[in-house]
């Protein structure tokens, strides 16, 4: 009686076979799963962003002295309309204390090169405390209004309003695309 010493060619194969296959259906597997979280983490990120742009605008707005018809640094002009809204504040000086007739201008607005990008500049007037600043609020923009109220809740003019409603689209296009919407309403405190 012979007895074996090793594994036949058929077996060889069949167990290669088998690994290849169960092989393929782990990455498969890894493939599809990674697929997914890379969605869910831009999805994340989406909201996040949208989150922390909604809460920047209403911190801004809160304080405000008023919506501005336009305001003009240099050669730009910046008007208050349905997708770009100018505030004035107060200037405060080194101890906090409010500068009389002196303001800082806020601008919310899309980029004019890139309109997926949100910008928030500050234009601080020279004896503020304030910091000039040119800040990107979104990089996933696709959509920003802005609607002027009064104390009826009826919509006038930038400049005569009391009350600011905006909404905020974000769209994502990294794996599945989709939109995220966020809105809010803020009275502003100084009118």
């Amino acid at each position: 009686m012979r007895k074996s010493l090793g594994f036949s060619l058929f077996e060889v194969i069949l167990v290669i076979g088998l690994g290849a296959v169960v092989g393929s259906l782990i990455l498969r597997l890894l493939t599809v799963n990674s697929g997914v979280y890379n969605d869910q983490i831009a999805q994340v990120n989406q909201g996040l962003g949208l989150n922390s742009s909604i809460s920047q605008i209403e911190s801004d707005l809160k304080p405000a002295a008023g919506v501005v018809t336009s305001y003009t640094n240099g050669s730009n002009t910046y008007s208050s309309s349905l997708n770009s809204l100018v505030l004035k504040l107060a200037s405060l000086d080194s101890q906090g204390k409010v500068l009389a007739n002196t303001f800082d201008y806020i601008v919310i607005v899309a980029d004019s090169s890139n309109p997926k990008i949100l910008r928030r500049r500050i234009f601080a007037d020279p004896s503020s405390s304030r910091k000039n600043a040119n800040q990107v609020l979104l990089t996933n923009l696709s959509l920003i209004n802005f609607f002027y109220y009064d104390q009826n809740d009826l919509i006038v003019s930038p400049s005569t309003a009391v009350k600011v409603n905006f909404v905020l689209n974000t769209a994502s296009n990294i794996g599945k695309s989709s939109i995220s919407s966020a809105s809010s309403a803020v009275n502003l405190r100084n009118q």
